[in-house]
């Protein structure tokens, strides 16, 4: 089985490609909403200048120093961009606090290299399964376990469903995607431990 694993030396390379991509759309992304929303901003802002001072001279007789409730309403007109602006600031603030998590857990190093690895070329790829005496305990309840010695065989071109009470189903997919390795044991792909496969191929599988 070992004359199966191929080196994939452009598989880095191909993810670097896609990281730069993303990044230069995301930057045309921003340019272009933000044009229009800065005319807009300015084509709004001269509407509503011209409605207050069609109002004003409108209603306000010759001379009177009286205050007027169209001054309130002209106030008012002024006044709520300035408000609806500051609104915006504090949703913007807490939208940068969110965003600024979720890229924290982005630059997460993975506990395993996720390319690089060996991989199975796909004309000999046949997707047989087998959990081989797997126990496993979540890190953070190392004293509970999920798993122990488990064996289960997923035959080629074969439909298994696993069925029964809460605890331990999901963490049978969790560990075939290998989001955790086993406490003990071992599953493997093809009759390879998938601890030397690049994870990329199954997920793309």
């Amino acid at each position: 089985m070992a004359d199966k694993i191929v080196a994939n030396d452009d598989q880095e390379k191909e993810q670097h490609k896609k990281s730069r991509l993303y990044t230069t759309q995301l930057a045309n992304a921003g340019n272009f909403s933000g044009q229009p929303s800065k005319a807009a901003g300015h084509i709004w802002g001269l509407a509503q200048r011209a409605v207050c001072k069609s109002a004003y001279r409108t209603s306000r007789p010759r001379g009177s120093a009286e205050v007027h409730p169209v001054d309130w309403h002209i106030l008012w007109e002024f006044v709520k961009p300035q408000l609806f602006a500051l609104l915006g600031a504090v949703v913007l603030v807490r939208a940068l606090s969110s965003g600024a998590r979720v890229f924290e857990y982005l630059s997460l190093e993975p506990p395993f290299p996720q390319t690089g690895c060996g991989r199975i070329p796909d004309k000999s790829l046949t997707g047989w399964v087998d959990f081989m005496n797997v126990t496993f305990c979540y890190p953070i309840r190392p004293g509970q376990q999920i798993l122990k010695n488990f064996n289960l065989i997923i035959p080629l071109s074969k439909t298994v469903a696993i069925v029964g009470e809460p605890g331990g189903k999901s963490t049978v997919a969790s560990l075939l995607e290998r989001f955790f390795d086993p406490s003990s044991g071992v599953i493997m792909l093809d009759g390879l431990d998938i601890r030397t496969l690049d994870p990329s191929q199954r997920t793309s599988n």
